[in-house]
Order: structure tokens, then C-alpha cells, then sequence
């Protein structure tokens, strides 16, 4: 976390971050419309090389290949994690309240408003299983959707920054390509607004150097 002095401090713990498992996708997004960042997480792996208690020996490796014991050795399946972004640099794991809480080996995430109701839905790759589709009935407050279209930056705006002030409050969003391991989001900024009824300005700076501002 930045401190504003040039230097940066560690704050999973206090921020109640700390135990993510053996994470892959990072998806921070306002799943629950109240202006405030949440976070969902990807785990799992598809072998079980952390536990020192797995019998190997000289025997296991002589006359075989690298593949075979790797093959034999079981899966490491873990649970995603939810975490509602509760302010004051709290978050509070929301995993089975939110119905996110599916234990395998997850891989890929994209966060995207699947249903366009205004609030980011998630799909989730998993190994040996279907795709999952998490569908966001959260409810919440207020929502805006920014999508850009580029004529002198990229058809998508992809790279550029967006502000959005409502009720006094400040967010941004960046526009990205990828997002995760092998993962990728939809070009299109999600914002929660609370109880705010109206924007109060809205500004995009995009990759070409141009800002170009709403009110």
C-alpha cells in the first residue's frame, strides 16, 4: 500500500488479506455497488507439491520420466475467496455469503456485466470442470457503466483512466487488456455510486494524451 512517501508498506494482514491460498486470478470490482472496491479470488492447483509429508525417494525418479510422478501425485484443491470491502482498509470474507465459495483448481476470471444490469458478473475456468458463471444479484446502490470508443487512442480506450466523483466521493478505473492469470475483463469501467443520485463529473484520460471531461 502506497503511504504517500515514496515507499510502500505492507498491509495484507491488516487489511485482513493475509491467507489467499494458492491464488492466480485478482479481481478487484465494486460487486456490491457501494462505491468500495471488493475482491475475488482464484485457487487451486493442479498438484499437491507443497506437502512435505508425500513420499519421494531415489526409487520414485529411477527409470522414469518427470511426467510420471507428477502424474501420481493428487491435486491441491482450494477454495475461492470473496472478500467484501467492508472501508478503512477492512475486508471481510464474504466467499459463502456470496455463493463463491466453490472448492476445485480455478485458473482464469473475467468480470464482465453478462446480463447488463449494471453490476459486474463473474466466469470462472476451472480444471476438470465446467466454466462457471456467477451471476451478481447483490443489489446495492446506485451504478454507471463507462465504455469508450477511441478515434485518436484505441478502439476500446484500452490503457486509458477514468474518473468518476459522486457524493463527494473520487474513484478510477483503468481500462486494461489483461487482468489475472491468462485473464481478461470486458472494456467497459464499472462504478458504484452508493446513494448517490447524479455524477458529478466524470473525466477520461486516454492514451493518446487527451483528457476529455463531463459534467
Amino acid at each position: 500500500m502506497g503511504t504517500g512517501t515514496g515507499r510502500m508498506m505492507e498491509a495484507a494482514y491488516l487489511a485482513g488479506l493475509a491467507d489467499s491460498d494458492w491464488t492466480w486470478a485478482v479481481k478487484f470490482a465494486d460487486f456490491d455497488g457501494d462505491g468500495r472496491d471488493d475482491l475475488f479470488l482464484t485457487n487451486g492447483m493442479t498438484r499437491n507439491f507443497n506437502n512435505s509429508d508425500l513420499p519421494f525417494s531415489k526409487k520414485l525418479f529411477t527409470g522414469r520420466s518427470e511426467w510420471d510422478p507428477y502424474s501420481e501425485t493428487p491435486a491441491r484443491k482450494e477454495q475461492n475467496l470473496a472478500y467484501r470491502n467492508a472501508g478503512q482498509l477492512r475486508f471481510e470474507d464474504v466467499s459463502g455469503k456470496w455463493g463463491l465459495d466453490h472448492v476445485g483448481i480455478s485458473f482464469a476470471a473475467a468480470a464482465a456485466d453478462f446480463d447488463l444490469d449494471g453490476d459486474p458478473d463473474l466466469a470462472v475456468v476451472n480444471m476438470d470442470e465446467p466454466v462457471a458463471i456467477y451471476r451478481n444479484d447483490l443489489g446495492g446502490g446506485g451504478r454507471v457503466s463507462v465504455g469508450l470508443r477511441g478515434r485518436k487512442s484505441n478502439r476500446y480506450g484500452l490503457g486509458a483512466r477514468i474518473e468518476v466523483r459522486a457524493g463527494g466521493i473520487l474513484q478510477q478505473r483503468w481500462l486494461r487488456a489483461l487482468s489475472g492469470f491468462k485473464s481478461g475483463d470486458e472494456p467497459v469501467a464499472h462504478f458504484g455510486i452508493g446513494a448517490a443520485d447524479e455524477i458529478e463529473e466524470l473525466v477520461v484520460y486516454w492514451p493518446s494524451g487527451l483528457r476529455q471531461e463531463l459534467h
